[in-house]
């Protein structure tokens, strides 16, 4: 799930959140063999260390747009419960979460009776566990960033449906216990997967039409080329010697499904930041102060 989801700092947080959690519920249960947890949750905690103090983050945080964020405790907080709130609204509405719940429901109705007694016994801690992972995610970005964008939403939004899920199954085991219940056909599943999938790809809006249309209109194969170009070049000046100053052509090309803009003529932009400490140049920078490159049509 980490990985699907892309390591950024929301989702390093929530996995060090939900590692913790499984972890002490392991012990307080008295499990045996939750070595696996320890070693999940010590890598969690190292992965987030590591990506929440890169020079990258810092430099962002210091720019004028974060500079001027408040980040006492109070306002933090008010601003993540509007965030929070805000996208949950719009997110609870749409035809994809709908779809969701209905194939969730079908997995349901499939569920062994002893599992589902599991969750009927747990509903409540399991709510409270969800709900508590959920409001954590939205803090990272309230503290930091002016306004949540899209590469932040993202993996909330990923979290998001899987805590639905989760409190789904739960609620509804809670409801009808281990009783007797109808299976759902398999042509059931099918068609709603079907559904998801098209509706998926329909909406314009979401990140798997982006990133299909990147695939299909030759923006991804360019932006993959030209960075290939941009490696070789800073692998070259390097084995020259040249680790003072580097001049970049930009990039002609941005793929719809990236969120994040190139690197800038400015050697102290938080892009550039991070790419000078990652390849031990002093200053790395593009001939072009523009935004980073077109969109193929």
């Amino acid at each position: 799930l980490f990985l699907s989801v892309g390591g950024d700092e929301m989702a390093m947080t929530i996995t060090l959140f939900l590692a913790s959690a499984v972890f002490l519920i392991a012990r307080w249960e008295g499990r045996v063999g939750n070595g696996y947890l320890a070693v999940l949750l010590a890598v969690a905690a190292g992965s987030a260390a590591l990506e929440i103090l890169a020079p990258g983050n810092a430099a962002m945080i210091a720019t004028a747009g974060c500079a001027s964020v408040d980040r006492s405790l109070l306002p933090v907080l008010s601003r993540a419960i509007r965030l929070a709130a805000d996208r949950t609204s719009s997110w609870i509405l749409s035809l994809d979460l709908l779809l969701l719940t209905a194939l969730g429901l079908g997995l349901f109705l499939s569920m062994d009776p002893a599992a589902v007694r599991r969750l009927s016994r747990r509903f409540l801690p399991t709510l409270l566990l969800v709900l508590a992972a959920y409001f954590l995610l939205w803090l990272p970005p309230s503290y930091a960033l002016p306004a949540a964008p899209p590469r932040v939403l993202n993996p909330i939004y990923c979290y998001f449906l899987i805590g639905w899920l989760i409190v789904v199954f739960s609620l509804a085991a809670r409801l009808f216990g281990a009783a007797r219940r109808p299976t759902t056909p398999s042509w059931a599943f099918s068609l709603l997967l079907i559904a998801l999938a098209a509706w998926s790809l329909a909406d314009r809006s979401s990140n798997v039409h982006r990133a299909w249309r990147d695939l299909l209109d030759g923006s991804a194969a360019a932006y993959d080329r030209e960075m290939e170009s941009r490696y070789r070049t800073v692998a070259e000046a390097k084995r020259a010697g040249r680790t003072d100053r580097l001049v970049l052509p930009p990039l002609s090309v941005k793929p719809k499904s990236l969120y994040v803009g190139d690197i800038t003529s400015d050697p102290s932009d938080w892009r550039n930041v991070g790419y000078q400490a990652f390849f031990t140049i002093r200053e790395i920078v593009i001939a072009d102060a523009g935004k980073g490159g077109r969109s193929v049509p």
